[in-house]
């Protein structure tokens, strides 16, 4: 499978790319297992977005799929490490919150990954949905003056985002909270948000009315919470397969990268998004 999806995009040379295979050696430096499949996995996903010009915009990428904290901490772009909190389930694909005290803390903000109002974007893959029916966050962050981005679900009916400015946000009604979402702002003018399932684009919910006061964010980024202002809210307990934050996707591209991402994360870990 791995060797017919390398052929049939035929940009990519052979071998592993080097900063996968980075990413490899940290992983396995932590004490656990990557396989060569899983290796080649990570290669032609890094290998394709450098092909396709969208690998530069990704800041952070954790792929918590390893079964323990040291490695699923690891940022594959910059080989970073951020850190676990609270009680979290560390499974074969996935990290788990319990809903009540566990997340993790990429540690950083979004000001200082370059996110700004001619690009930033956050994304995730979740396998398996939270167990409640109100506000959860997949990635959130907030800081006293309203500077926010977040992917969340809306409760039952509504999954949306905002990057940057707390007024203007982007909201799907679709009930669906699980598979690979991602959150875009392009321009203070042009947003959307995606949702990839296992049949492919779900929806591109976009909104262009002009937003000029979108300002650089000044908090951590959390994943399985929201960082309120430097308080822990909002713990989510989905099953995680991946998440992180960069910057700006035009919408052909958007669609690219999530496709890349489900092709990864399915292949290293033998699991299916819904």
């Amino acid at each position: 499978m791995i060797y017919q999806y390398s052929n049939r995009l035929g940009t990519k040379p052979a071998g592993l790319d080097p900063d996968a295979k980075a990413y490899a050696n940290a992983v396995v430096a932590t004490g656990a297992t990557v396989s060569a499949a899983q290796k080649n996995a990570i290669s032609d996903f890094v290998k394709t977005g450098k092909a396709d010009g969208w690998y530069s915009s990704i800041k952070r990428l954790y792929l918590p799929i390893w079964g323990a904290a040291s490695p699923n901490a690891i940022d594959i772009i910059g080989l970073t490490s951020g850190l676990f909190i609270g009680t979290l389930t560390h499974g074969a694909g996935f990290v788990q919150g319990n809903g009540t005290t566990g997340f993790f803390d990429i540690g950083s903000t979004p000001n200082a990954l370059g996110m700004s109002t001619s690009g930033g974007s956050a994304f995730a893959l979740v396998y398996e949905q939270d167990s409640r029916t109100d506000t959860r966050y997949f990635l959130g962050q907030t800081d006293g003056s309203n500077r926010r981005v977040f992917l969340r679900q809306d409760g039952s009916t509504a999954i949306s985002t905002t990057l940057y400015n707390a007024g203007i946000s982007v909201t799907n009604s679709s009930s669906a909270r699980t598979g690979v979402f991602i959150g875009v702002v392009n321009t203070t003018s042009n947003r959307y948000l995606k949702r990839r399932a296992s049949s492919g684009i779900a929806y591109t919910t976009t909104r262009t009315e002009t937003d000029a006061n979108i300002q650089s964010s000044a908090r951590n980024v959390f994943a399985m919470a929201l960082n309120n202002n430097g308080t822990v809210a909002s713990w989510c307990d989905a099953k995680m397969g991946l998440y992180g934050l960069g910057l700006g996707f035009s919408d052909s591209d958007g669609n690219k990268f999530t496709l890349a991402l489900k092709t990864m994360w399915e292949t290293c870990t033998g699991l299916t998004i819904p």
